[in-house]
Formats: structure tokens, C-alpha cells, sequence
């Protein structure tokens, strides 16, 4: 499976193995045509913390990290939808904590050949 649905502006893709533990959510804008376009809105990360037992029952995180941006819903709600629709297609079971975050790249640069300029 290449993409999830977790609304109808809103769908995920899934990390390289498309275990849908780490993933990118993108807002789609469909056009009469029949043609979109895609945009990036955030990350996400599904992981087991290893923490000291004693409080805590063993669970996993979903953090969700919404970028700043127009077509970035509100993020509490794009982190439910994304929960919801990852249990829904048996990718993550409770108990989970569910975090949400603002993020933005700051800045970046090429380590290698990352670019084909051909």
C-alpha cells in the first residue's frame, strides 16, 4: 500500500518499506480536470522509548510534526486523524502516546550526490 486517506484533503505515505512507522502527510487540492497537486504539511514518527519501567506501562509514541503553513490544519486534530486511521489499517495498537509538534527545516545541505542536475 503506497498512501492512507485520513480525510478528504489530507492523506499519509508510508516510510521506505511501507511500514507506515515513519511517513510524510501531504494535503492534496484536486482541480476539475481531474489533476492535483500535492503538498508536504508534516512528519511523522511511530517508536517504543525505552524508559526506566517503574510509572509506566510499555507503549509506543506517534509524534506528529506539523510544518508552519496555510495548508497545515489545526495540529491536534491532523495528529487524532492520523492516530485514528493508523489503527483503523492495524499499523499501531494502544497504548500510544500521541504527540504533536510545530516544525520547520532551517536549513539543509547536500551530503553526496543527492542531486541529479542532468
Amino acid at each position: 500500500m503506497n498512501e492512507l486517506t485520513i480525510s478528504n484533503d489530507y492523506y499519509i505515505e508510508p516510510d521506505y518499506n511501507g511500514s507506515f512507522q515513519h511517513g510524510t502527510i501531504f494535503h492534496i487540492a484536486r482541480n476539475k480536470q481531474g489533476g492535483s497537486v500535492s503538498t508536504g504539511v508534516a512528519y511523522f514518527h511511530v517508536w517504543k522509548p525505552v524508559i526506566h519501567p517503574e510509572g509506566y506501562f510499555p507503549h509506543h509514541r506517534l509524534d506528529c510534526f506539523i510544518k508552519y503553513g496555510e495548508l497545515a490544519p489545526d495540529p491536534a486534530w491532523l495528529a487524532r486523524r492520523l492516530f485514528e486511521t493508523l489503527i483503523k489499517h492495524g499499523y499501531i495498537s494502544e497504548p500510544v502516546w500521541l504527540g504533536w509538534h510545530r516544525s520547520e527545516e532551517i536549513d539543509g545541505e547536500e551530503r553526496g550526490s543527492v542531486f541529479a542536475w542532468d
